[in-house]
């Protein structure tokens, strides 16, 4: 977003900086409104071709410059047009979503568009079961959780994980608050490095959520060594969640690369770390909605 944004908007005069902004991100919907109304655009490149849609699509030529490819420009304009179109054609915005997912030459724009989606579907709450990895035949070891919706609706935002242990504390300052189980958790940003959600299941166990439709996955042990700093002593139970499409099921039937126990360093009292995967299907996705309230958040 930086990049695109601070080259047409002040940040010098608070004033200047509100007034751009809103005309920037007014600017932005309505090009989006026309990519989602317009039958002829049912691309991004078709979009490119017929409008000058400079603020929510780029152009990326080939090597030669004989060709180019067309792409969402960042992670906010996806997460915004996922919520304008939720809002006003989500089968046309399910459309855009699967013709970027199965473009070889979009796949971050559609993992974008795929995060989104998989933010929304938990802060609908709800009971999901995902399966332990590896996958065995008997598939034991399910990991049933729930998420409660009315805690998860709204955006809890931790900036890092110092924030996040200030919004879990108990009232008397000792351990966690019991509220805080089945409450859907956000990185400011969406940007953390060990997920992209997570969600403390029991006093516990926490469960971190790594939404992609990336065919294999890689979680750094910085970003877990880093989380359980903070996390309370009661948590000793990490549960590593990969979110992923229905068409990535095969992909995910074998453990993927996390940090092992003796890798955490900052928290000796981690006793296990598990792997599972849940499945977001097509159907998941097509009843995604809007949480109350979320069409005033950027």
């Amino acid at each position: 977003m930086a990049g695109v944004c601070l080259k047409a908007i002040s940040v010098t005069v608070e004033h200047d900086f509100k007034n751009d902004w809103e005309v920037y991100v007014s600017e932005i919907d309505h090009e989006i409104h026309t990519f989602l109304i317009d039958p002829g655009m049912s691309t991004v490149e078709n979009s490119v071709q017929r409008h000058f849609m400079h603020k929510i699509a780029v152009i990326h030529p080939s090597s030669d410059g004989t060709l180019f490819a067309a792409r969402i420009t960042t992670n906010w304009i996806a997460n915004r047009l996922l919520q304008i179109g939720l809002q006003y054609s989500p089968q046309r915005i399910f459309a855009i979503y699967k013709h970027l997912t199965n473009q070889p030459t979009l796949p971050i724009a559609g993992d974008w568009l795929f995060k989104a989606y998989g933010h929304y579907w938990f802060r609908s709450g709800g009971e999901f079961n995902a399966d332990k990895l590896p996958v065995t035949p008997k598939n034991e070891g399910t990991l049933i959780f729930q998420l409660d919706r009315y805690k998860s609706s709204m955006l809890n935002f931790f900036t890092n994980p110092r924030s996040l242990a200030m919004q879990i504390r108990s009232q008397h300052g000792r351990g966690m608050n019991p509220e805080v189980i089945g409450k859907y958790y956000l990185p400011y940003g969406y940007n953390h490095s060990s997920c992209d959600g997570l969600v403390f299941i029991s006093l516990n166990t926490v469960a971190l959520l790594q939404i992609t439709i990336a065919e294999s996955y890689e979680v750094k042990v910085k970003g877990i060594n880093d989380l359980c700093e903070y996390l309370p002593p009661e948590i000793t139970n990490i549960h590593i969640v990969f979110v992923i499409p229905a068409e990535r099921t095969q992909q995910y039937w074998k453990l993927q690369e996390v940090p092992q126990v003796t890798d955490i360093t900052k928290a000796s009292q981690v006793i296990s770390i598990k792997q599972f995967r849940l499945i977001m299907t097509d159907d998941h996705i097509r009843s995604v909605s809007l949480p109350p309230g979320s069409t005033n958040h950027l």
